[in-house]
């Protein structure tokens, strides 16, 4: 009898960026979400070098990590289960 694949729990793109601004609002810093431009049929990351996330600390004004995988920060932030992942977009 052959093993079946490990089911994980879907996590919704908006409940992980809010799990995540929790942790991170201990260090005094903040998920945010660049801008996106509408090219070759599909929305892209605008041209700012940042990526679709990157992280803030708004009290003083820096960027502190750009080109952020939410699934991979949620991990090292412990507010992603092992048996949960990010759900795909429909």
């Amino acid at each position: 009898m052959a093993k079946s694949k490990q089911q994980r729990a879907k996590v919704s793109e908006r409940a992980l960026v809010a799990r995540i601004n929790r942790q991170l609002k201990k260090n005094d810093q903040q998920l945010r979400r660049g801008r996106g431009v509408w090219a070759s049929h599909c929305w892209q990351p605008a041209d700012s070098g940042l990526g679709w996330y990157f992280v803030v600390n708004p009290n003083r004004n820096y960027i502190v990590e750009t080109h952020i995988d939410l699934e991979e920060l949620g991990r090292r932030l412990e507010v992603l289960e092992a048996w949960e992942e990010l759900a795909e977009d429909e």
